[in-house]
């Protein structure tokens, strides 16, 4: 046989084995070997009775591929427990994790209506989970810290009761590991310290907070920061948002090196980006709702821009802060579903996968329902053609219930992609927690260091 053929006719093998997993599926069709097929709905307080709703707040996965689902339980009258479940690789719950595969949590086991309200979780290098959530002292705003074992137990080396409050800061209660840096976590926000608004910053402790970092923006700019990155080669962290002036709205982003403790000046304007949505000669209002570092020292933020009613919003910078031109336009990248209703697109989770492409967790209205999508951009910020049907698509509702909810994702170890959303039953109900499992034959770019030679993107 010529040999350049023998070449070609592998090569077109080793594409096709890419594009397909081995079962035959394409790329963002949903793996029905997960769950009852394909999907799993999950109660986190189905021990007790008269729960009104389940809340969803934050989707992990751990190494071995078990998936632990954080959110909070609200009962009639407003009161609100932390509630977190951890799922088998196969979708079911884990019987070695709490109280058959949960964990239900109030940081005051006295107040007879607690208002406690998951906002974030991380999984710590040492295996143990942290929980971020906000809580009420009477009328007082707490931010409180959850931490379980490995089995979900509560971890007492953490704090007496595996938990603890501490007077806020923030406007948000956003978690990141930082055991190399001998502290617990940070949590961080977007909330008023001096009359400002920037990046507030708090490390975490079985002592309660033991330090601030505090960075503001540039005078005359308000900023509200809702989401943080991992760190990347330069040890630096990222956080997205909004930043206000003059009656505009922008996409913001800040940036830390946590190396020096300080402001990474070298990023933007004194350690600060504000993105202005443009196109097609015209410009608007913007904001960022999730970030995530990107190979070569880059960064990429997704949200909304005002465009056409709102669309969702990609962007990526450059490891100065500048707009990286071989992503979109000028470093920018509009998803838009258009579903009927307001049009009203957002990007709410973003995942890095090893070959630069991105994996989208967004919702689009139509008429006035928010059903969960799921899209994927190749490196150059277009859809890619070889997930779904083009490049995008809705997630399966279960029968008789409606989806919604803003989708977190996971991207597991071995390339595929879980996804969790709320599920409310037709017939009434409390909302369920909606996890499923889409084939993807990508791989994780891990825990935001560079890893090899990043050139090809």
């Amino acid at each position: 046989m010529n040999n350049e053929y023998s070449k070609a006719m592998a090569a077109a093998l080793v594409v096709g084995l890419l594009m397909f997993p081995m079962d035959g599926k394409a790329d963002g069709e949903v793996d029905t070997s997960f769950g009852t097929d394909g999907y799993v709905l999950i109660d986190l307080g189905a021990s007790l009775t008269g729960v009104e709703s389940n809340i969803l707040a934050d989707l992990l996965v751990q190494p071995d591929g078990r998936l632990v689902l954080v959110g909070s339980v609200e009962y009639p009258g407003g009161a609100r427990e932390l509630g977190i479940a951890r799922l088998t690789s196969g979708g079911g719950l884990d019987a070695s994790f709490g109280n058959s595969g949960r964990v239900l949590h109030v940081f005051d086991p006295t107040d007879p209506s607690p208002r406690d309200l998951a906002k974030a979780a991380v999984l710590l290098q040492n295996g143990t989970i942290a929980v971020g959530a906000f809580t009420l002292d009477g009328s007082d705003i707490l931010d409180g810290i959850l931490r379980l074992t490995l089995t979900g137990a509560l971890d007492l080396d953490f704090a007496p009761r595996g938990s603890l409050t501490y007077p806020i800061y923030v406007g948000n209660v956003l978690l990141n590991d930082l055991s190399n840096f001998g502290h617990d976590l940070e949590a961080l926000g977007g909330g008023a310290l001096s009359g400002a608004e920037g990046v507030v910053s708090t490390t975490i402790d079985s002592s309660g907070d033991s330090g601030l970092l505090v960075e503001d923006p540039p005078a005359g700019l308000v900023a509200q920061m809702y989401s943080m990155s991992g760190l990347n080669a330069s040890i630096n962290r990222y956080y997205t948002g909004e930043i206000f002036s003059d009656g505009d709205r922008d996409l913001g982003l800040a940036a830390v090196n946590w190396l020096f403790l300080a402001p990474d000046t070298s990023f933007g304007e004194d350690a600060w980006v504000r993105v202005r949505a443009e196109s097609a000669g015209g410009d608007w209002d913007s904001g960022g709702r999730t970030v995530a570092v990107y190979p070569g020292n880059r960064v990429v933020a997704g949200g909304w821009a005002d465009r056409n009613g709102r669309d969702g919003f990609v962007v990526r910078v450059l490891s100065d802060g500048s707009p990286d031109p071989s992503f979109g336009v000028a470093g920018q990248q509009y998803v838009a579903w258009n579903m009927g209703g307001g049009d009203e697109d957002i990007v709410h989770d973003i995942g890095v996968q090893s070959d630069g492409y991105l994996v989208l967790a967004a919702t689009a209205e139509n008429a006035a329902v928010y059903p969960p999508i799921i899209a994927r951009l190749d490196s150059h910020g277009n859809y890619d053609a070889n997930f779904a049907s083009n490049g995008w698509r809705t997630l399966p509702a279960p029968p008789n219930h409606v989806l919604s909810g803003e989708p977190q994702i996971a991207l597991l170890p071995d390339g595929n992609i879980a996804v969790a959303a709320l599920a409310t039953p037709s017939s009434g109900g409390p909302d369920l927690i909606y996890v499923t499992r889409l084939l993807s034959t990508h791989h994780v770019f891990s825990d935001g260091f560079e890893s090899g030679d990043a050139s090809r993107w």
